[in-house]
């Protein structure tokens, strides 16, 4: 199960080493998500200290580590070929078996100089001639710097010791390796190798047909499983989208039944009916009783001489 280079797989967790004491990738990107500018290897080890790696998986580790460098321009020191322990030492343990980082990275600095795993040629060195001008180079790419006699002419012929798996130029990868130690493409010359089955050595007709098949199945699997991969990785990009949408509507629902005002609507009055053959009671008007205003008793000649007196001496 693996995760393409170009997506995060996670496999750094987290980083508990002290700032001063981080390997100088970390060092230098203090602060960034290291899950976010590293790429992973897992190495199988049974979680047992005493393990000890089989020699094909530890190479093959070597060779994918170069090849990463290779693509990635990474320079293949300790300062950048790093183990999960070292950037995680509380959570982390691995490499857990019997593993000597050291060791290691000299081991895919010297692949990247001899430039992978070397088909040698049986017997003495095979002498090859050059049909177009080449240039000699320290390693099997064009991005190695140039060695040696720096340039090769048409018509020179040059003793070969082996050849191995390069950058692939014109549809050919292999590059040949001189005498001397530098690489230079197999493809200019009068004996261009095409392809791997031809670095397997002497083979009847039925033998090289019968591994054609099988490296040419195998092809097809790994392009299948590539393509496979990267239909997983456009459906998951899909999925993510689908549902940040769905999400977005949800939100955007949402929000609107909450702005939204509530309208109450008035409870509905009952009238009763009438019943037409129940009679109506007669509404009966009081007439309002007016008070009776009692009569002033008149005075009598004495009294009114009296108040007539008190009157004039009032003046009025």
């Amino acid at each position: 199960m693996c995760v393409v280079e170009a997506a995060a797989a996670w496999h750094g967790g987290v980083i508990t080493v002290a700032k001063e004491e981080s390997p100088k990738v970390v060092n230098d990107n203090w602060g960034t998500n290291f899950n976010l500018i590293s790429i992973g290897i897992e190495m199988t080890d049974n979680r047992e200290k005493k393990h000890i790696y089989p020699k094909i998986q530890y190479s093959s580790a070597i060779e994918l580590v170069a090849d990463i460098c290779r693509r990635y321009d990474i320079k293949p020191t300790r300062d950048y070929i790093l183990m999960h322990k070292e950037i995680d030492p509380i959570n982390r343990s691995d490499p857990v078996g019997e593993w000597d980082q050291n060791d290691f990275v000299k081991e895919v600095q010297s692949c990247l100089l001899e430039g992978g795993v070397e088909y040698k040629i049986q017997g003495k060195p095979d002498k090859v001639k050059v049909t177009c001008s080449l240039n000699v180079r320290s390693g099997p790419a064009t991005t190695f710097r140039l060695s040696g006699c720096r340039i090769l002419n048409k018509g020179d012929k040059v003793d070969v010791v082996g050849y191995v798996s390069g950058e692939e130029v014109e549809g050919n990868k292999f590059w040949y390796k001189s005498t001397l130690g530098n690489y230079f493409w197999s493809g200019g010359t009068d004996k261009p190798i095409l392809s791997v089955v031809e670095l397997i050595g002497n083979m009847t007709k039925e033998e090289y047909e019968v591994k054609k098949a099988e490296l040419t199945s195998k092809e097809a699997a790994i392009e299948a499983r590539r393509l496979e991969l990267e239909n997983a990785v456009e459906m998951n990009r899909k999925d993510k989208e689908a549902y940040e949408l769905d999400l977005n509507a949800l939100l955007a629902l949402t929000a609107e039944s909450i702005d939204e005002p509530v309208v109450e609507t008035p409870a509905e009055v009952v009238v009763e009916p009438v019943v037409e053959d129940e009679p109506v009671a007669e509404v009966v008007v009081e007439t309002p009783v007016e008070p009776v205003v009692e009569a002033k008793p008149e005075l009598t000649e004495e009294e009114l001489g009296w108040f007539k007196k008190i009157a004039a001496k009032l003046g009025l």
